[in-house]
């Protein structure tokens, strides 16, 4: 595998729309339920739709702000053995992954930094070539976290 080895974390427009439209219906479904819980079978009247209005308008903002984020490039660093992001200055090591179809999520995190990093790197916004680096380069990593502590046969 190459040392200079870059992944981007930018989603494809597709899945920026995808995101966006399961936000936005998603906020409103759990406004609908806890209005519907609160008021019961009654009719909900101005506040009630208020409520809504609330929930779609805090949801955009959310994709506002979210759009305006650059995306960070991810790179692995095979002299000092970890990744290295764009956007933020260290060193990183993997700490979590959760690994979906079309998308792979990254806990990363630094000695520095308590808090981890998380990065969402997209399948469809690469090579083959370099996606199946990157889940050579997880695997590789994640015995070190995955691994169960077991003292009676080590």
């Amino acid at each position: 595998m190459t040392g200079g080895a870059t992944w981007s974390t930018k989603a494809t427009p597709m899945i920026g729309v995808a995101a966006a439209l399961m936000l936005v219906l998603g906020t409103l479904c759990v406004g609908h339920a806890a209005l519907t819980l609160v008021h019961g079978d009654a009719r909900w009247g101005w506040p009630g739709y208020l409520c809504l209005a609330l929930f779609s308008v805090l949801a955009l903002l959310r994709l506002q702000r979210t759009g305006r984020t650059p995306a960070s490039s991810l790179q692995w660093d095979a002299d000092r053995a970890c990744f290295l992001v764009s956007s933020r200055p260290g060193q990183y090591h993997l700490t979590q992954v959760w690994r979906g179809p079309y998308w792979v999520t990254l806990g990363l995190s630094t000695p520095a930094s308590p808090r981890p990093l998380y990065l969402v790197v997209w399948k469809s916004s690469m090579s083959p070539g370099y996606w199946s680096q990157l889940a050579m380069r997880i695997q590789a990593g994640s015995g070190r976290f995955q691994r169960p502590e077991n003292k009676e046969n080590p």
